[in-house]
């Protein structure tokens, strides 16, 4: 393949590593349309992999050296998979491999593929993140297994087990979209239904599935006055409205009875599971019911877009590591309430160079 055209560091040593490891591949940004095909083939694709997730993590962390290297797989000089590769840039060089908005995960695979083929490729993905690693002195990958609607551990685990990798757990709170919504709202914290049933009375609840950029602009407006500074580029903001004008994402807005936007949710998904990706709600209302409305009305969307799954997001512990702070407990207290599913996420510590031969 040819070098990548954006790095700031030895793109040579990527491609040198890449073709040592028996991988035959294109980059992402060389064949974004392919990217898309592949995603439309495999039977469940996380958040993480969509294009736009991608865009908006390389913009929001930028400044901190974060490159992409994403590639799509090819077997039979078909494309078969894709994988979301970030590398972290410092002083020139390469510091850590990893996903976006995630540790490093395995690739996606087009449905009905041999699972010998499968297993083939990802033994050549541990060789290439070895060998890259290796070249750039980089002595641990830290990589990760989260759900994608399978039983039992897959092969990506397994490989970077062998290949010497720890395992923690965490834990990710999901709501279950194949449910009707009845068994899902009776599933939410006791307090949230008394308390949904009472914004939906407050306030007026709009689904805008369309990208407004006045309406846009609102939103974004009313996130500054809630941070209480602009915490976010325009660029950031672009991304995730291209993706309403993608179908990949859709707002949730409560207005009160003047009109004014109170609250709203931005929540992205690719075909099978959405993702809540930002909210603002006014802080002087915070004793009424925003996010519980915001919430209730977003999974009826989910429900109406066929989607399986929606992750609301990590379920934080006070026993993990590092420590999350009281707020991000709390957090994920609030989001525990509408969860009807706890998943696990397997963090796999990877000390390069080390494992079975």
């Amino acid at each position: 393949m040819a070098a990548f055209a954006a790095p700031i560091f030895r793109a040579d040593i990527l491609d040198r590593c890449i073709a040592d490891s028996g991988l035959t591949v294109v980059s992402r940004a060389a064949q974004e349309d392919l990217w898309e095909r592949v995603l439309g083939e495999a039977a469940y694709v996380p958040f993480n992999y969509l294009q736009q997730t991608i865009d908006f993590q390389l913009e929001v962390q930028r400044d901190n050296g974060l490159t992409d290297a994403s590639l799509i797989l090819l077997h039979d000089n078909k494309a078969c998979a894709v994988w979301p590769i970030s590398i972290r840039i410092q002083n020139g060089r390469a510091t850590a491999m990893a996903g976006f908005g995630a540790w490093l995960q395995s690739p996606v695979f087009i449905s009905g593929l041999p699972t010998v083929t499968v297993k083939k490729i990802i033994k050549q993905c541990v060789t290439f993140v070895q060998s890259f690693c290796a070249a750039n002195e980089i002595s641990t990958c830290i990589a990760e297994q989260g759900f994608v609607n399978e039983q039992g551990i897959s092969v990506w685990q397994y490989e970077l087990v062998r290949a010497g990798a720890a395992t923690t757990v965490r834990y990710d709170l999901f709501v279950d979209l194949h449910q009707d919504l009845a068994r899902i709202k009776g599933a939410f914290r006791s307090s949230y239904k008394s308390l949904i049933s009472q914004g939906m009375k407050t306030w007026s609840v709009q689904i805008h599935n369309e990208a407004d950029q006045n309406l846009w602009t609102e939103f974004m407006q009313l996130h500054q006055q809630v941070s209480g500074r602009k915490t976010r580029s325009d660029k950031s903001w672009d991304i995730h409205l291209r993706a309403m004008q993608q179908n990949r994402a859709f707002l949730v807005c409560l207005r009160d009875g003047e009109k004014r936007m109170v609250g709203a949710g931005f929540f992205i998904h690719s075909a099978q599971e959405c993702f809540y990706g930002v909210a603002a709600y006014d802080r002087s209302l915070f004793e009424k019911p925003l996010g519980h409305v915001v919430q209730m009305e977003a999974i009826k969307e989910m429900k109406k877009r066929n989607l399986q799954w929606y992750k609301v997001g990590t379920r934080a512990f006070a026993t993990d590591d590092p420590a999350p702070t009281e707020k991000e407990i709390s957090i994920t207290v609030f989001k525990e309430g509408f969860a009807n599913t706890v998943l696990p996420r397997y963090i796999l510590n990877w000390p390069i160079g080390r494992g079975e031969k």
